[in-house]
């Protein structure tokens, strides 16, 4: 099917120079796309060639380190050149005070998006220990169980052997009364 809106090279163009400058790949999409009424602006577009394109993949991801780039030069600057606003008292202003706000806060959480060595990181480690002994059951243990333990038993045993992916016809032996007695014995 041919797209009534060919992804021409201008479209391309608009896309990654938006994309450097907002870091928002949707932004950039409606920007190349504007009779788009999709929320995502065509993004799937965009992905699409930059699947079928190196050099526009390539591309994209120049875009979007040059708008961390950016935003990292703004984190620095507020971080050594933090804005001041005024302290009122009584009408007048009695001095300045360093204004570290949300916005700062806002600029990380979009370092975070945009790259993800800025975001936070959190582990979680588990250490178990099992301890185990192994028990050595041999065929005629089983009849030493009753007939009902011993359906259970061989369905326990299908189970385990279900799980593991292995075929088995297992079935419970019928008991004869010498059998029953040698097993006790």
């Amino acid at each position: 099917m041919v797209s009534r809106y060919p992804l021409t090279e201008e479209r391309k163009a608009i896309f990654l120079k938006t994309l450097a400058a907002t870091g928002s790949a949707i932004a950039a999409a409606s920007a190349a796309t504007p009779w788009s009424t999709h929320p995502a602006g065509g993004i799937n577009t965009f992905r699409d060639e930059a699947r079928r394109d190196p050099e526009f993949a390539a591309a994209w991801q120049r875009a979007q380190e040059q708008a961390l780039a950016e935003v990292e030069q703004e984190i620095y600057r507020r971080a050594m050149n933090p804005p001041e606003r005024p302290v009122w008292h009584q009408g007048e202003v009695k001095g300045f005070v360093e204004d570290r706000n949300s916005a700062d806060k806002l600029l990380l959480r979009l370092a975070a998006r945009l790259d993800p060595a800025w975001r936070e990181h959190t582990s979680i480690e588990q250490s178990v220990t099992v301890q185990a002994s192994v028990l050595n059951i041999m065929p005629q243990d089983i009849l030493r169980l009753a007939r009902e333990e011993q359906e259970m038993f061989v369905e326990l045993l299908r189970k385990i052997a279900d799980a593991r992916g292995e075929v088995t016809d297992a079935t419970v032996p019928e008991l004869s009364a010498g059998s029953a007695d040698n097993a006790a014995s």
